[in-house]
């Protein structure tokens, strides 16, 4: 029977703060989206913090320790004794979550759940219910208590981080063999193949990868585990103390409403395990990177986490998310410190327009024609304000509704501006049309400092712009 505090539901999150983080974001000195998934970031944890200004300065790095006794089968290059050599390198500042954590200013705490430790080691929390967990090959890997006691352990490192009043919580682990444990409990939940999902972990080859899935699938059927296996089983039969123990910790931050970054494929398959037994954890949850085992990409898809990071990492302890957290940082000092438009001075888009991606810099006196019925939208070429370069950008149904930005080289100044031909192929390059049918349905729009106004009206690719004038309208 797992604790009643692991089904206890999450603070949902503030609409009202996402939706005055969005009205915020749309107001900054920039074009709307122009700073991508950063600007997602900020409204995300606006929301999940309940604030107007979301942050992740005060970070806390929380890595578990533990030992599987599935190593036994040699399921890794590595020797079970290194998972207690590095727990004290770890707290001797060696490690590289130790070095990374020292550089962001983090707080790192780490936690012996599970090691084959026979004595408490400095700088290290002792909080385990047994030495190691029992080879799930051949029996189950913990009982129920002892699962439970692991999940509460994960609860309590997470009690003593909130009262340091941190705003995020980034999850590390280290344990021999906890990649096929990993493994195990992914296949056991998404319904996959062992094979589909085992990885390299501390290094093995294609022949170590084989014995890892072999044994997964002889510890499913041995412990009875099918579509319809409930997740407290599953984690009892295949998980180890540390997965559990990060599960109990991921549950705890979001009923804390404190956002956690999610690390690697071991991680990952715990926070899978967490959104299982509570589904209502799964919105503070932001994927930090997308690590180089073979079954990380389908764990975060299961949970629908886009990573921010692609690095072909696998070491572990935490450190892709405290190498992402970095950019989180920055995501909220651009939300919370970037100027609006009032605040600048700096002319706001014109009256009508709802972003940059339709009206560029708020150009003034456009003219509309009204043949454009393919794409529906503005092509508006204006200099940016810092710079003389002049800009295009495209909107309408068939660009995606996204705005499309060209190379300043294509209309730098108007004895450059593209003959028709050049210009869809430019739009081919950005993957703005696929076919040239579009070649005869759109607008070009052209006004606003220093640019002379026109229209271009398009049904020929071969025709060329007219002299520069004021206003020209061209029949092609």
């Amino acid at each position: 029977m797992l604790p009643e505090w692991i089904f206890k539901p999450c603070p949902e999150v503030s609409e009202s703060h996402r939706e005055a983080a969005m009205a915020r974001q749309s107001q900054l000195t920039k074009p709307t989206g122009a700073l991508g998934r950063l600007e997602q970031v900020a409204i995300d944890l606006a929301g999940l913090q309940q604030c107007d200004r979301p942050g992740a300065e005060n970070a806390a790095v929380i890595v578990f320790a533990a030992d599987h006794g599935i190593a036994a089968k040699g399921v890794s290059a590595y020797p079970q004794a290194v998972t207690v050599a590095m727990m004290a390198n770890f707290a001797s500042g060696g490690a590289a979550i130790s070095v990374l954590a020292r550089q962001l200013g983090a707080r790192l705490e780490v936690v012996d759940v599970g090691t084959l430790a026979q004595e408490a080691m400095s700088g290290v929390v002792t909080d385990k219910p047994r030495a190691g967990t029992r080879d799930f090959s051949e029996e189950a890997a913990m009982t129920a208590e002892e699962t439970a006691f692991a999940l509460c352990a994960g609860q309590r490192a997470v009690m003593r981080a909130q009262a340091q009043g941190v705003d995020v919580v980034i999850l590390g682990e280290m344990g021999i063999g906890n990649t096929t444990s990993s493994a195990a409990i992914a296949a056991s939940l998404l319904g996959m193949a062992a094979s589909q999902l085992v990885g390299t972990g501390s290094g093995v080859d294609a022949r170590g990868r084989a014995r890892k899935a072999r044994l997964i699938d002889a510890a499913q059927a041995r412990h009875g585990i099918g579509q319809d296996a409930l997740p407290a089983h599953i984690l009892c039969a295949l998980g180890g103390l540390e997965i559990a123990a990060i599960c109990g910790a991921i549950i705890a931050s979001a009923q804390a409403r404190i956002p956690v970054l999610i690390d690697g494929f071991i991680v990952s398959a715990a926070a899978l395990m967490a959104t299982r037994l509570n589904p209502s954890c799964r919105p503070y949850l932001l994927a930090s990177h997308q690590s180089a085992e073979q079954g990380h990409r389908q764990v975060l898809q299961a949970m629908d986490l886009r990573p921010l990071l692609s690095l072909d990492l696998r070491l572990g302890e935490g450190s892709g998310a405290a190498i992402a957290l970095p950019l989180v940082r920055l995501a909220c000092a651009l939300h919370n410190d970037m100027a609006t438009f009032g605040e600048a001075a700096v002319p706001d888009r014109a009256p009508g327009w709802d972003g940059w991606g339709r009206a560029g810099w708020g150009v003034s006196g456009l003219t509309r024609v009204a043949t454009a019925h393919s794409i529906g939208g503005w092509i508006v070429a204006r200099p940016a304000p810092w710079s003389r370069r002049h800009w295009l950008w495209i909107m309408g149904r068939n660009a995606g509704g996204k705005a499309l930005q060209f190379p300043p080289e294509i209309c730098r100044d108007r004895s450059r501006l593209p003959v028709m031909g050049d210009f869809i192929s430019s739009l081919r390059r950005h993957g703005s049309f696929k076919s040239s049918k579009y070649v005869n349905d759109f607008n070009l729009i052209i006004g606003g400092m220093a640019v002379p106004k026109r229209v271009v009206k398009a049904a020929n690719p071969r025709a060329r712009l007219c002299p520069p004038a004021s206003m020209t309208a061209i029949s092609w």
